[in-house]
């Protein structure tokens, strides 16, 4: 946590109200007003798409898994080449060894890949429901929440506020990082999208249609 954060929880653990400590609220309401505040409406797109998101993840996890199956056949096929042509003496014990290693390595790391595919984080869409409801109306928590609902959402994001020469540079919890990057990729992709102000996420929507893929 940088030395603002720090100063921040501080001021708020103690109830002591600096200027300092107003002036890192009032930025931080502006940066997730500006980076992650949503509309109720796409909130709740969002958390109801989220099984979808995970469908997907998985799709991409079985067409890595078999890619990936396909390529440790081969190279262990490779490996068992490399045997029977040197218990045939058809290459010497020097060449053996220089060819051997290389692939024993990529069969170690192929087997490794595929060991960590399949462990997801049971967790991740309670994390996510909770970002996106959060996200709602995160700017109203430093302009107007209380002192504990001001340390209860920077414990929850995560955030590493960097103060230098009056400017605030906030780095976010992996959760909400991805978030705020989704949100900024839509509003590129189509500078009508404003993701505070959307009510409709039927197909009525034109501008909302057009980032679905985006955000999705």
């Amino acid at each position: 946590m940088g030395a603002s954060a720090t100063y921040l929880f501080r001021c708020i653990t103690t109830g002591q109200v600096t200027q300092r400590m107003v002036f890192i609220a009032q930025h931080l309401a502006t940066y997730f007003k500006e980076n992650l505040r949503v509309s109720k409406a796409l909130s709740d797109w969002c958390i109801e798409n989220l099984g979808t998101l995970e469908v997907s993840d998985q799709e991409n996890e079985f067409e890595k898994k078999k890619s990936l199956q396909a390529t440790l056949v081969k190279k262990e096929n490779e490996y068992k080449e490399l045997v029977m042509m040197k218990a045939k003496g058809l290459i010497t014990e020097d060449d053996f060894l220089q060819v051997k290693e290389p692939v024993r390595l990529e069969i170690e790391s192929i087997k490794g890949h595929l060991a960590s595919l399949g462990h997801v984080d049971p967790a991740r869409l309670e994390r996510a429901h909770k970002a996106f409801n959060l996200a709602q109306g995160i700017d109203e928590v430093f302009t107007n929440g209380s002192i504990e609902e001001k340390k209860s959402v920077l414990s929850e994001i995560g955030s590493n506020l960097t103060l230098k020469d009056k400017k605030l540079s906030v780095s976010n919890a992996k959760m909400y990082e991805a978030i705020i990057n989704g949100l900024l990729t839509a509003k590129t992709k189509n500078t009508r999208f404003e993701p505070e102000s959307i009510v409709d996420t039927s197909s009525r929507n034109e501008v909302f249609v057009d980032v679905c893929p985006t955000l999705l």
